[in-house]
């Protein structure tokens, strides 16, 4: 079986890291996979070390510079050209400027090729407004765009229950679809337990946007420092409310507790924390839920989508209700007093992860529904 695996990107984010995983090991499943990644030209440099990360993998990749998206005709031209000089009739789409590339290739070039898409996400102010309403059906333009480019794709999956339920409650598919969970691959380490010493240290990691909920776990701050006067707050991660939220640390007084950090790797610093914080409104999957799993570190995030599918209250995680920074509070003191239920908690985690959130497990699920779906890959269903 061979697919191609298209990507729109400007650099590294979960589904990228979400490739870099799953390609590989296909490829021992009896499943031949290369990777198109189509992007700016601005974006050349981040782009071309994205793709070497796959070449030691033994992973066929090809980099489509485009001016703009006013070129994508132009290059569903060019991927047309490209499946065809490579006998390839399935093209597996990632994000919703793929998904368009991929139709656009189809409606107007070929219409002998099988479309996959992977759902990894929606319009996130959509996500933080709506989350998993029932009764909605929106009617804006992106939902429009969405419908028709749903209608040209043949078999569709998700990375989590949570954007398979968005895609089927608000009328975005028709039916229910498959989902396969995202694993990850850590090295193992051991969990070292050090004492807190009155100089706690948590940390939050994700781009600064409003979806995130890092304005929430600001808010929730005074109430732990005064339990823990020497507390840190590491923030990894860069984005537009960068300035708004360095403001909002000096009105309420706080600035002294909390260290921006940029965009930097969470591994540098997971052995200073004790607690990770994942307050997201809503997270299509959330690689970093499982990467604090694979690091040992307990997790405090809000009760919603896709968290509280990946976390077990009280056991693999603590679960805050939703939009409360003084649940969020609670539960970091919570953990912060209390070593033993860090630890616990962070064990059951790490169980979690070793025993189902592995690449193993998702390269698996991901060719076994790949020969489920291969009689209509072959037209022959």
């Amino acid at each position: 079986m061979k697919v191609l695996h298209l990507i729109y990107t400007l650099g590294m984010a979960g589904a990228e890291k979400y490739l870099l995983n799953l390609l590989p090991g296909l490829s021992n499943h009896n499943v031949e996979c290369e990777l198109l990644c189509v992007g700016p030209k601005k974006y050349k440099e981040p782009l071309l070390q994205y793709l070497d990360l796959f070449k030691n993998s033994g992973i066929q990749v090809t980099y489509l510079p485009v001016n703009s998206k006013l070129n994508f005709v132009s290059a569903a031209r060019k991927i047309n050209h490209f499946v065809k000089e490579r006998n390839i009739h399935v093209i597996h789409s990632h994000l919703f400027n793929a998904d368009i590339l991929a139709v656009l290739t189809k409606r107007l070039f070929n219409r002998n090729l099988f479309l996959i898409s992977t759902k990894h996400g929606y319009q996130e102010d959509f996500m933080i407004k709506y989350g998993q309403d029932r009764n909605l059906k929106p009617s804006d333009f992106y939902f429009l765009i969405n419908r028709y480019i749903l209608k040209h794709i043949d078999e569709n999956i998700a990375s989590s229950k949570a954007i398979a339920d968005l895609y089927y409650n608000t009328g975005l598919l028709n039916k229910t679809i498959d989902y396969i969970h995202h694993g990850v691959k850590i090295e193992k380490k051991e969990t070292i337990h050090a004492p807190i010493n009155g100089n706690p240290k948590i940390m939050i990691i994700g781009r600064l946007e409003k979806i995130k909920g890092h304005r929430l776990l600001i808010e929730a701050l005074p109430s732990v420092i005064k339990k823990f006067p020497s507390l840190k707050l590491l923030v990894l991660g860069t984005g537009s409310l960068e300035s708004d939220l360095k403001n909002y640390t000096r009105q309420l007084g706080i600035s002294d507790h909390v260290e921006f950090l940029g965009f930097k790797n969470p591994s540098e610093f997971s052995s200073q924390v004790e607690v990770i914080v994942l307050p997201s409104f809503f997270e299509s999957f959330g690689l970093v839920f499982i990467e604090a799993f694979a690091s040992k570190i307990p997790v405090v995030s809000f009760d919603a989508p896709a968290a509280n599918e990946i976390i077990v209250n009280n056991q693999t995680g603590l679960l805050a209700e939703t939009y409360k920074s003084n649940s969020l509070a609670n539960n970091i003191i919570f953990l912060l007093e209390n070593p033993h239920e860090r630890k616990r908690i962070a064990e059951n985690a790490y169980e979690k992860y070793i025993n189902y959130f592995t690449v193993e497990r998702m390269v698996a699920e991901t060719s076994n529904w790949y020969k489920k779906n291969e009689a209509k890959f072959n037209g022959s269903a």
